[in-house]
């Protein structure tokens, strides 16, 4: 009992192992594929929206190349110029006089609607080439083609007259007013943050999505500046004359009386890169308005030139120009409709900092461009992307462990088997073996009596015959389970079977001292094809238990009763005596198991019996079942076998 204890545990706690190992290597394959799929949305949402910010930002940094590249005297609306004549014929060259040039702001206009208004700050001396301002001594030229921007250039001057040079010179101090108009601020002003950040980005995991939002913002506003470093107009000489009227207030360079010619003095013009805007608030204004603005040197004079746009313009034009893809695209990552949620909304100060995730920085703009995104969703989208390898891979876990649960547990019954087998064989081997040695010493030795001989000669025979029924049972068992066993049968009828098994049940009944009693209920006349060998060793077992427990009652006996009917044969066993108890009935048809409730007059044999008779009755394609533990009638065991008409071999 303590063996069979132990192989259970052991087989259990083998079995927890398994399951432990496989359990817990599928979640952790679990929560890595999860993982690994919510990186992967997240690095898909980062690339369409990496590619929205690439896209806004080549419009912003088209239109400020093309910006860059406009001339320093372009900022006034009329400005001197001494072109060269060239002549074609003997190939000479002369300057002519000075003249007047209208700016292509004022001729043509901004080249954008959102751009209300241009504007330069020269000496402390606010002016704009899309308006006539006093003291100007330029010619007046009506321009029909540019007359609606520059109504809504007037306009907009009348709001910003006054404030634009307090912006100007407060965004001065901010991004260091003495210092080169050629660096860019955000290299020198915001080198520190820029800096901290790259700290933390090296201390934070790889793949973070917002880590790769704070270096594609810095990638891209480099390249940013690279494009208008090529774009940059080119420093230009000017002669005094002309600078001083393109410039007012320029005095260093006026001509000297000693000089020869004015031109032999000459002015150095160049013009910086415009500077990430910031935004200007206009009293009257429903919104805010980006300032664009350069610095200039004209020799040591220090100017300022840019623009002022209207960002709500500018806003839906950007995303009038992306929104839809972006859409589109989200649409497809997220696997359902997004029809909405893309906006751009202001910073104050366009460094990528205290932003989300669904939050990116433009690099040329104060702006951040907001997208739809949430844990849930991108909880969802994870799991749909990998849920059918899975539910494939836990129903591939679950089938191992049912398997791995099935094999333990035929180890267990494997281990206790061969111990019950051993156990069985070996007790009742014992009792013949002991009697045949015992007695024939005794008869060799001459111990026995002359009128005793015959009767111990018969226990011989007895116990010989006991010891090769137990030999005979192991065996046939080996036989059934290895399928070693073939049927062989043969054309009789309803009469010849009781006939036969009737004789089977008389002889064992009278040897156990029960009475045996036989109903035939089956057509006598109906032919069968059975094997009838195999037939009389099943209902030999069933009535050799029914005897050895009938017996010894007052009354006892056993009844079999045949019946036939739709093409099938039915044996009824039924015995007097106290039945089988209800633990025992799970167990009775197990080999080498034996009911604990019989009495010991009828604990005799390894336990075989019933195990062979119900393998038997499935060779025949048939089933023995026990019908009932206690009989109404008589009380006892009721088995059944049931057998078709005709078996094949």
């Amino acid at each position: 009992m303590k063996r069979r204890v132990r192989s259970q545990l052991g087989g259990t706690v083998l079995f927890l192992l398994i399951t432990a190992v496989v359990i817990g290597g599928m979640t952790w394959a679990t929560v890595s594929t999860l993982r690994l799929a919510r990186t992967n949305v997240k690095e898909q949402h980062h690339a369409a929206v990496y590619k929205t910010l690439l896209q806004m930002d080549s419009y912003v940094g088209g239109i400020l190349n093309r910006e860059v590249e406009r001339p320093c005297s372009d900022y006034r609306g009329f400005h001197t110029k001494r072109p060269v004549i060239r002549s074609r014929v003997g190939n000479w060259e002369s300057d002519a006089g000075l003249v007047e040039l209208p700016s292509d702001i004022l001729e043509y206009g901004p080249r954008h609607d959102w751009i209300e208004l241009y504007y330069q700050l020269a000496n402390g001396v606010l002016t704009s080439p899309q308006i006539e301002n006093e003291g100007d001594d330029w010619p007046t030229i009506p321009l029909e083609v540019n007359a609606q921007a520059i109504r809504r250039a007037r306009a907009s001057w009348e709001k910003l007259e006054s404030v634009l040079p307090k912006s100007i010179a407060s965004r001065r101090q901010t991004l260091g007013a003495t210092g080169s108009a050629l660096v860019d601020a955000s290299a020198t002003t915001n080198r520190k943050p820029q800096a901290e950040n790259q700290s933390q980005l090296s201390k934070k995991p790889v793949g973070e999505v917002r880590n790769s939002v704070v270096q594609d913002y810095m990638q891209r506003a480099q390249r940013l500046r690279d494009t208008q470093s090529r774009h940059k107009t080119p420093p230009a000489c000017e002669e005094p004359a002309v600078a001083v009227r393109n410039f007012p207030g320029m005095v260093k360079h006026a001509p000297s009386p000693l000089a020869s010619h004015a031109r032999d003095v000459e002015v150095n013009i160049e013009c910086g890169e415009f500077q990430q805007p910031s935004w200007l608030t206009v009293p009257g204004s429903a919104s805010d308005k980006l300032l664009f603005q350069r610095e200039c040197h004209v020799d040591a004079t220090v100017i300022y030139q840019g623009f002022v746009g209207d960002w709500p313009l500018l806003r839906d034009e950007l995303l009038n120009q992306t929104q839809d893809e972006l859409l589109s695209e989200l649409s497809t990552i997220f696997d359902e409709p997004v029809v909405s949620g893309v906006d751009l909304v202001s910073l104050e100060s366009g460094q990528p900092t205290h932003i989300t995730e669904n939050e990116a920085a433009l690099s040329w703009l104060p702006v951040k461009l907001s997208v739809p995104f949430s844990e849930t969703r991108l909880a969802t989208v994870a799991w749909r992307s990998v849920r059918g390898v899975l539910l494939a891979s836990w129903g591939a876990a679950i089938c191992v462990l049912v398997v791995a649960g099935w094999g333990v547990r035929s180890l267990i019954l494997l281990t206790e088997r061969r111990m019950q087998f051993a156990y069985a064989v070996t007790h009742e081997l014992r009792t013949p073996l002991t009697t045949l040695q015992l007695y024939t010493d005794m008869l060799s030795a001459g111990l026995v009596p002359e009128a005793s001989k015959q009767d111990y000669l018969l226990t011989l025979n007895r116990e010989s015959a006991r010891l090769s029924g137990l030999v005979e049972g192991v065996l046939e068992y080996s036989r059934l389970e290895n399928q070693k066993v073939r049927l062989n049968p043969v054309n009789t009828d309803a009469q010849s079977v009781l006939r036969v098994l009737r004789e089977n049940l008389e002889a064992r009944c009278k040897e156990a001292g029960v009475q045996a009693v036989t109903q035939n209920k089956a057509d006598t006349d109906q032919a069968m094809c059975i094997d009838v060998s195999i037939v009389n060793q099943i209902a030999g077992i069933v009535i050799h238990n029914a005897c050895r427990h009938a017996r010894g009652s007052e009354g006892s006996q056993v009844l079999i009763n045949l019946v036939s009917k739709s093409g099938r044969l039915d044996l009824d066993v039924i015995d007097s005596g106290p039945g089988i108890d209800r633990s025992d009935a799970r167990k009775i048809f197990k080999p080498f198991r034996r009911g604990r409730g019989a009495d010991a007059a009828a604990q005799g044999g390894i336990g075989l019996g019933l195990a062979l008779a119900r393998d038997w009755a499935s060779l025949l394609h048939g089933r023995l079942e026990l019908v009932a533990r206690h009989h109404s009638e008589m009380g006892g065991a009721h088995f059944r076998l049931t057998i078709p008409t005709t078996v094949r071999s």
